[in-house]
C-alpha cells in the first residue's frame, strides 16, 4: 500500500482524539508493529519508532512505582439514603388563568376599536 495517500499521525490525533499515551496504557503487551498495522489499516502514517519507545519507557517507569507503594485500606463509606422532595400542591388557579384570558381579550378589543376609529377619521 502506498503510504503517501495516508494522513499524518498528528492530524489524526487532533481530529479523532487519539492519544498514543492512552493507547500504550491500555495495551501493555502491544508492540510498535501492532500499532503500525492498526494505523496503516485505517490509512494513517504511524509515528516514529523513537516516539513510541520514549512514551513506552515513561509508562514502564510509572507502572513500576505503584508496586513499591503500600496500599492503605479504604474506610467504609456510609451510604446515605436519598430523599425525594415532595411536589408542591397545585392550587386552583383556574380563576387566575380565566382572568388573564379576559384581560387579553379586553386589551385586544380596545386595540381593535382604536385602530377602527383611526381608519374612520382618515
Amino acid at each position: 500500500m502506498k503510504e503517501h495517500h495516508n494522513i499524518n499521525f498528528n492530524l489524526f490525533c487532533q481530529r479523532k482524539g487519539f492519544s498514543l499515551e492512552n493507547w500504550i496504557k491500555n495495551n501493555h503487551e502491544s508492540t510498535f508493529e501492532d500499532l503500525r498495522k492498526q494505523l496503516l489499516n485505517i490509512k494513517v502514517i504511524p509515528p516514529s519508532l523513537e516516539d513510541f519507545n520514549s512514551i513506552k519507557e515513561k509508562y514502564k517507569v510509572v507502572e513500576e512505582k505503584p508496586e513499591t507503594i503500600e496500599e492503605k485500606p479504604e474506610k467504609a463509606k456510609v451510604v446515605k439514603k436519598t430523599t425525594r422532595r415532595r411536589r408542591k400542591a397545585k392550587k386552583d388557579e383556574s380563576w387566575f388563568s380565566h382572568r388573564i384570558f379576559l384581560d387579553k381579550t379586553i386589551w385586544l378589543w380596545k386595540a381593535y376599536r382604536k385602530q377602527k376609529s383611526r381608519s374612520n377619521r382618515e
